[in-house]
């Protein structure tokens, strides 16, 4: 299929937005409400588990089916953090899934959405910001807002994360490795996963890889909503948020300018929060 074939619509050219989830959390229905809510063209699609299929207007597959490459990873995969393994390591093997979903069904452009992200903006619309790169990340290093225009680029990630681990590439396994030991060593949590991946890929492909969360066109992904970043004042632990004609704002603190956010990522206990924000029925 085509992936006009795949948007919403028949004959439609709108991408599809696609979740990857294990268990059915309470913000699943915010998100996904949300997705389709701001995209009513776009097919939504989640690659999920028996517990979760049960949603209206989401297409439903079992990610099982799309576990070739992820399993091969985890034949491989090391673990270097002090989050438990099951956790850090499905964060990896979700690009593999990805990656083997979208060739099976003949995908070539999407959007993938971390399941705490809600979405407010048309994200055919903007994927036009980002045509020239491979794909796109958030602050850096995070997935959360991942606009895919080339396959050959999640491809290559992918293909970078097994040489790694495989030890192909010596170099950026102990780079990996050092990061885990730094960590450790100042008593921090957590330490490699995927975003370690996603930055030292960056890094390796200058140009090739887009940034959603800086301020374009007066509008901006949101990469974290405990955190400023990229710059927008604080409230209650959390970005200072403003409504308006049912889009939210933020004040840009270098300026002073009202910013206009496609979406506000509710990482870890701000999940709670989703309710709150959630402008879909």
């Amino acid at each position: 299929m085509t992936r006009g074939e795949r948007g919403g619509a028949a004959g439609s050219s709108a991408i599809p937005i696609v979740f990857i989830h294990k268990n059915n959390s309470e913000h699943l229905k915010y998100s996904f409400a949300q997705a389709k809510a701001s995209n009513p063209k776009s097919t939504v699609f989640v690659l999920g588990d028996d517990s979760n299929t049960d949603y209206v207007g989401i297409e439903h597959h079992r990610f099982d089916r799309y576990f070739e490459g992820a399993a091969k990873f985890k034949e491989v995969y090391k673990h270097y953090s002090t989050h438990p393994v099951a956790f850090e390591l499905i964060c990896f093997q979700r690009w593999f899934i990805l990656k083997e979903f979208l060739t099976a069904n003949r995908i070539e452009q999407c959007v993938y959405l971390d399941s705490d992200v809600l979405l407010y903006a048309n994200v055919t619309e903007d994927l036009k910001k980002f045509s020239r790169f491979d794909f796109t990340l958030c602050w850096n290093t995070i997935g959360c807002v991942f606009f895919l225009n080339r396959m050959e680029g999640l491809e290559n990630f992918c293909q970078f994360m097994m040489d790694i681990y495989s030890k192909k590439d010596s170099y950026h396994y102990d780079k990996m490795v050092s990061h885990f030991a730094a960590r450790r060593k100042n008593d921090l949590p957590g330490g490699v996963c995927d975003m370690t991946a996603l930055q030292l890929y960056n890094e390796c492909n200058f140009g090739g890889i887009g940034e959603a969360s800086y301020v374009i066109d007066g509008s901006v992904y949101d990469p974290n909503i405990n955190m400023p970043h990229p710059g927008f004042v604080m409230e209650n632990g959390i970005k200072k948020i403003t409504w308006k004609d049912g889009q939210p704002y933020g004040s840009f603190v270098r300026t002073g300018e009202e910013i206009r956010f496609n979406s506000l990522h509710f990482n870890g206990r701000a999940k709670k929060l989703m309710d709150r924000y959630c402008t879909a029925n």
